[in-house]
């Protein structure tokens, strides 16, 4: 008998993934959860496959394995990370990143973002 674990599928609640579960057959089961939470889930074996955060697959590199030719892309820009502030981009010299273990690929963003400007979180 196989592991239960071969058996699930991670899945986030974003639009642009419902294409990957549509043609899922019945036998297979569903964990649903946020993007971050289904990296320790992917790691721990409770599921066999999972989208998770790019900065999550960097930080885990050497226990994950990238299936080809399957992503959540964009051509073009997203609005999924925001940077909001009263001042002007140059004069902001001080950022302060969430410390939700939801969004580390956000904060990774963030923080490339904030470096590339000369700001500072």
């Amino acid at each position: 008998m196989a592991a239960h674990w071969t058996k699930v599928i991670g899945r986030v609640s974003f639009v642009n993934c419902d294409p990957l579960y549509h043609a899922l057959p019945d036998s297979w089961s569903v964990l649903p959860a946020p993007p971050a939470w289904l990296t320790g889930h992917l790691l721990r074996r409770d599921c066999l496959t999972a989208p998770i955060p790019t900065a999550d697959y960097a930080a885990h590199h050497d226990e994950l394995q990238l299936l080809k030719g399957l992503g959540i892309l964009s051509d073009g820009p997203v609005g999924s990370v925001l940077l909001f502030s009263t001042r002007p981009l140059e004069r902001i010299r001080d950022v302060a990143l969430p410390s939700d273990a939801d969004a580390p690929a956000g904060d990774a963003r963030h923080r490339s973002s904030c470096a590339s400007d000369g700001a500072g979180p």
